[in-house]
């Protein structure tokens, strides 16, 4: 079976060609558990496709929208043109020694530095700009997302308000969370599957 290190390169994020290929390959319980549970998306993953049954005649007239880019977050489908196809799990492939009580936190670090969990090279991101941290949580309540800002230069956004330095804000799925000039949206991997598996 594909390990979670022989999708992700140097730089924190999926090889996009290689999770379509993991993903035609799997069921989406199996995508979800080696993927992690939620995941950070390039925005222009949510511009939106359609999904039909496979009878041309058919998806002429009907076609379904598998995911859709939120109303109230409309930016130009070309504005983050980089992150289109980048997907980054919440889950680090670093080696960290971990307690027992903390493996099911996982906190990711985003930045410039190679010592981040998510390798962003570009000027206008900070050496340690955001840190992203995942509870898994424990028996029927569900994984929980925040992020912080490191004392970044050019700031950390979500849904467009700006975070204090060193702030930490609970996310929702969705959400997006703007680094600079990169925007990413917090997602379920289990919603981008049909994406990758049929798109």
């Amino acid at each position: 079976m594909t390990s979670l290190k022989e999708l992700v390169d140097e730089t924190g994020q999926f090889d996009y060609n290689a999770l379509k290929r993991f993903a035609k390959g799997q069921d989406q319980v199996t995508f979800v558990r080696l993927v992690s549970e939620m995941v950070l998306v390039g925005s222009g993953l949510y511009r939106g496709w359609l999904l039909g049954d496979g009878n041309k005649e058919v998806d002429a007239i009907m076609k379904e929208t598998a995911l859709f880019q939120p109303e109230e977050r409309r930016q130009k489908a070309t504005q983050f043109k980089v992150l289109e196809t980048y997907i980054f799990p919440l889950i680090s492939i670093k080696q960290h020694n971990m307690e027992p009580k903390e493996r099911n936190i996982h906190v990711i670090t985003i930045g410039r530095s190679k010592k981040c969990d998510i390798i962003l090279a570009d000027p206008s991101i900070s050496s340690t700009h955001a840190e992203f941290r995942m509870d898994k949580g424990e028996g029927t309540s569900g994984p929980a997302c925040f992020v912080r800002d490191l004392g970044s230069s050019n700031g950390v956004f979500v849904n467009g308000s700006r975070l204090a330095p060193f702030w930490t804000k609970d996310l929702a799925i969705g959400d997006e969370i703007r680094l600079s000039r990169f925007s990413i949206i917090l997602s379920r991997s289990s919603d981008i599957y049909p994406k990758l598996k049929f798109g």
